[in-house]
């Protein structure tokens, strides 16, 4: 008896492997993409800080009106930047696809890959348009400082889409309408305002110590409150301003509500909290340390890390913050 059923058994187990293998890789190809957006990202910012945003003149998509230019450092910069949007572009639509084969109607892993394709539209015509206004390398005007800020939102909203997306793909029990309909929504959003207005304000920081490096502390605090300082050296005091409203309002909120004992969620609020910390750090170390590319680099990672971490917290404990 036991030898008949012995190849039963076998072909029972691997239908079985093969169909959670089946259900795994749209997890894992929605976390992939989450992981691939931030790399572009950091890569975008490394495109602004190191001023090779005209590395491919005012030509788009191509870069100097070939597929394949050649020319100095900036433009293998710019380019490089260019492809891999294209691949992330790429990843989001089969991130989309996939959400929408595999899940039910209703689902709500279909409206977050829906959600970030919308975003990656956006981002990728948010870049277009830097570039064909010439909003790059030393320019110097408002609406350079708009476009920044426009694109830090929408880039937070994309990278927010896609790890509630990734989630919703890892824990499906969880990704039903009825489960986040109700309940008080009214501090998660403000949290995320206020983190959403802490990178804009932070766009606009970074984009004064592009432009205008300074060489000592003495002569960066001279900038900032002389006369004639440029709009971008006067608005970056408000980013310590409101990363610290940003703080102390994610605090409160996590004492007042309190989330439920569920081991994620402690390790969501550990992560969260640790990164907020970090950030204190770095921000502060940018000041002293006249702000140096790798440093800013790491801040900019250091704010997307936190942005993930405080979407998946409120994501996971909508349900306890309900309940209380």
């Amino acid at each position: 008896m036991s030898v008949t059923q012995a190849p039963e058994r076998t072909a029972t187990g691997a239908r079985g492997t093969s169909a959670r293998a089946a259900a795994m890789w749209p997890v894992r190809l929605a976390w992939a993409a989450l992981a691939v957006n931030v790399a572009v990202v950091l890569w975008g910012a490394y495109v602004r800080q190191s001023q090779s945003g005209a590395g491919c003149g005012s030509k788009w998509p191509l870069c100097n009106g070939v597929v394949v230019p050649h020319g100095t450092w900036h433009t293998l910069v710019e380019f490089t930047h260019r492809a891999s949007s294209g691949i992330a572009v790429m990843m989001v639509v089969a991130v989309a696809i996939a959400a929408f084969v595999s899940t039910p109607k209703r689902n709500l892993a279909r409206w977050g890959a829906g959600f970030a394709a919308l975003f990656m539209f956006n981002e990728a015509l948010l870049g277009a348009l830097l570039v064909l206004l010439k909003k790059v390398a030393m320019d110097q005007s408002v609406g350079r400082a708009v476009y920044l800020c426009t694109h830090s939102a929408n880039t937070l909203l994309l990278l927010g889409a896609l790890a509630c997306t990734a989630y919703w793909l890892t824990f499906p029990a969880e990704a039903q309408w009825a489960d986040y309909r109700r309940g008080p929504w009214g501090p998660p959003v403000v949290a995320l305002l206020l983190t959403l207005v802490t990178a804009a304000t932070g766009a606009i920081a970074a984009l004064g110590d592009t432009l205008f490096p300074a060489t000592s502390l003495q002569q960066a605090w001279a900038q900032d409150f002389a006369a004639n300082a440029h709009y971008a050296l006067r608005l970056r005091v408000f980013h310590p301003i409101s990363a610290t409203l940003l703080a102390v309002y994610v605090l409160w909120m996590l004492v007042k509500f309190r989330p439920g004992a569920d081991g994620l969620v402690r390790r969501f609020i550990f992560v969260t909290l640790s990164l907020l910390g970090l950030q204190y750090a770095l921000g502060l170390a940018d000041v002293l340390l006249l702000a140096p590319l790798w440093l800013q680099l790491l801040h900019l990672f250091g704010a997307d890390l936190f942005w993930i971490a405080l979407i998946l917290l409120v994501v996971r404990t909508q349900a306890r913050l309900r309940a209380a």
